[in-house]
């Protein structure tokens, strides 16, 4: 069931969203690393503050708690942080 934006499935656990969410952020870090070579550092960034961001920030501190989770998202982030930064 998706409620509020959150994924909740039969065990309450927070697999489901966590899938759901790294897809949707994959697929933004994809349109990011599309866009880097035509745009400048500061269109990135609102690119990346308008389609990536949010979705790491949305609940945060009600799944945040669960560290072995977390870790997933913060692999993607890392990649986002990457491509900003220019570092790949």
């Amino acid at each position: 069931v998706k409620s509020l934006g959150l994924h909740i499935d039969d065990n309450l656990s927070w697999n489901v969203h966590i899938d759901k969410i790294s897809n949707k952020i994959a697929s933004g870090i994809g349109a990011l690393k599309r866009c880097r070579p035509f745009a400048p550092q500061t269109t990135l960034q609102s690119i990346n503050n308008a389609l990536i961001q949010p979705d790491f920030d949305y609940c945060r501190e009600v799944w945040g708690i669960v560290c072995f989770l977390a870790n997933k998202l913060q692999i993607l982030q890392n990649r986002a942080t990457r491509i900003l930064t220019f570092s790949i």
